[in-house]
Order: structure tokens, then sequence, then C-alpha cells
């Protein structure tokens, strides 16, 4: 299955500042420049390195959903999978938080088990 960029493969012009009421993702997305560039392909890069298909499409989902606090925890559970990858560890089955509910997934040996969120 080939996967869907994270962010909308076009040629950007835009290099206003952020909108007042504009999205994080909406601007990162809208906003023409190197130094934009760079956090757009990390972002890529690191949604590449998700195992499975599913944690890549909600990631995805979750990222470009127009809600600055799913753009913002979806980037720290990039994040944070990227730096567990790069100290060696295996990491599967992982589920981001979807829906007000942790997924069960497992990250070396220890195992988390789903849980409501209040």
């Amino acid at each position: 299955m080939s996967r869907e960029p994270v962010f909308d493969q076009t040629h950007r012009t835009d290099r206003k500042p952020a909108l007042h009421a504009e999205s994080s993702f909406d601007f990162l997305n809208r906003v023409a420049g190197d130094y934009w560039d760079q956090p757009r392909a990390l972002v890529e890069e690191w949604a590449m390195n998700l195992k499975g298909d599913g944690d890549y499409q909600q990631t995805r989902k979750a990222i470009r959903s127009g809600i600055d606090d799913q753009f913002r925890s979806a980037l720290l559970e990039l994040y944070l999978h990227e730096v567990f990858i790069r100290g060696g560890f295996d990491i599967w089955g992982v589920t981001l938080f979807v829906d007000g509910r942790y997924q069960e997934g497992t990250a070396g040996r220890d195992v988390y088990e789903s849980q409501e969120v209040h």
C-alpha cells in the first residue's frame, strides 16, 4: 500500500505569517520557504518510520485534523517514536491516542493496556 504524504505535495508561494485563526497544520501546509520545508520533511520522515499503515493513517489524520491539540499530540507521538527507534528499541503494535482512548500497544518489553481517558 502506498502511503499518502502528510503534507500536500504542491508548489508553495505564500510566505505570509500565520493568521490568527489558522491551525498549525494549515499554516505549515501553506507557508513557503526553505525554513519551513525542513520541518515538513522531518514530519514526513518520522511518519514514514511508523511500521503499521493503520498507525500511519491515524497519525496523518490527527496531524491534518485542523485541531491544534491533535496536531501537537501527533507530533509528540512521532518524536517519541523516533527517540525510541533511534535508541535501538523495537516498537510494534502501537496505536495512537484516538477518540478518547489509549489503544493497546507494546514498546520493547513494556506493555500498555487500554484505558478510558476522562
